[in-house]
This record gives structure tokens, sequence and C-alpha cells, in this order.
């Protein structure tokens, strides 16, 4: 990896899987594993975020799945406590991977990064180039977003226009909450406007924020993202 202009130290993370097995994406959808990453035990670390590359929808209808094949780089954006120390990276993972069917696993690993750290893996700058794009970069046009109660919680009514986008997009939306689980429903489109509602569960000590929320329009390898229930 690389030190960035601000002192961020950029470094992957590489799943390799084996001829026709998948990993899942952080939203996997209805039948998938969502992945969870433990860096609580890395050293000289003051916060680490992953920028996940655009990802790919398996199957159809209520089964379809979100995540990778073969291989993926995960790029790490990582604040040092201190910045002219080297970094350990300690990292527990439980994830999700599929062939036929689909089975947990964990692994563990830890990482050693030179404080002069100065190399630009090329898959790694294909991942960070492979982020989610803006909805005018993708052509997304009167995107509306209605948040409603429910009697078990809230619904989100999702609405967008594009021609530029395959009919198996998959509108997802977020919420980067434990307390907080979304169930998306199954994506349709009329001509070139794509719709879905969402059911929201929220823990009855927690208030949701409109400015929190996280929509998604995934393609086959392409991904519009607007932050917000405006």
């Amino acid at each position: 990896g690389w030190i960035a202009s601000d002192g961020t130290r950029v470094a992957g993370l590489v799943l390799e899987l084996e001829d026709g097995w998948k990993t899942y994406w952080r939203s996997p959808g209805a039948s998938g594993f969502p992945p969870q990453f433990d860096f609580s035990t890395s050293k000289n670390v003051e916060d680490i975020s992953i920028e996940w590359p655009a990802p790919n929808i398996f199957g159809s209808d209520e089964f379809a799945t979100i995540g990778y094949e073969k291989s993926v780089v995960l790029p790490l954006l990582i604040s040092p406590k201190v910045a002219d120390q080297d970094i350990q990276i300690s990292l527990s993972a439980d994830i999700g991977i599929c062939e036929d069917i689909c089975i947990p696993t964990s692994f563990t690993l830890s990482q050693d990064i030179p404080a002069e750290a100065n190399s630009r893996p090329s898959a790694l700058m294909a991942s960070l180039a492979n982020g989610p794009w803006s909805l005018d970069d993708l052509g997304v046009k009167g995107l509306t977003c209605d948040l409603s109660a429910d009697p078990n919680g809230f619904l989100v009514a999702i609405s967008a226009r594009t021609e530029n986008l395959n009919p198996n997009t998959r509108i997802i939306v977020e919420y980067p909450s434990a307390d907080v689980w979304v169930n998306n429903g199954l994506t349709s489109r009329k001509d070139a406007t794509f719709q879905m509602q969402a059911e929201v569960f929220v823990d009855t000590t927690i208030a949701l924020a409109r400015d929190r929320f996280v929509i998604n329009l995934l393609s086959d390898g392409v991904w519009a993202q607007h932050k917000g229930c405006d």
C-alpha cells in the first residue's frame, strides 16, 4: 500500500476463492451472510474503513445475492495514531462463501505495514477506482425516498429513473446502525423507472435520522449511491 496526501495509509485485503465460489458484499441480499470484520486489536490504528468495490448480482427475484466471485481486493483506509510509526493490522473475520450451498467461515490474520510503505498494486488501485458513482454520473434522475410509519416499524419507498442500468438492477437501502434492520423488497422496473419498498425495523430506543439512510442502485459491476432519504 501507500500513504495518501492526508496521512491515511492505503492497503488492501485480498479474498481469494476457488473457481465457482462467491462471497458477499456488505449488504448481501435476503439469503446472504453479511460479512463481519473486527480490527479492534490492531496496533497504532485510530480508525479503519473498508472502501467496497462495486459488487455483482447473482440469481434473481427473492433469491438474488450480492457479492463477488473468484477474488476481490477490499481497499482499507487506515488512520494511524502516530503518523511515522509502523502499523500492525490484526483482523478477525466472519464471512459467507458459496458454491451450490452457502456456508459461514471464519479466519484471522496479522500483517505489519511499515511506516515507509510505498507500493501501488494495480489490483488495489482498480478496486479503489471501482467504488460508487454519483447519481448524476450514471444519469439517475428523479430519485424519491418516502419514509412512513408502519405497525411493525417503518416503510421506505424508493423510485429512480435511469436508462443506463440493466433490467437486473437492484435498489438496496442501508442504515448504518446495529439497532436498525432493513428488509429490502424486490426491485420492479417499468420502462426506465425502478421502484422498491423496504421494511425498516428499529430498536424502540432509536430515533431514525433521514440523513443516515444510504440508497444504492446496483447493476452488475456498476454502483450508484446516494446518502439521505430526502
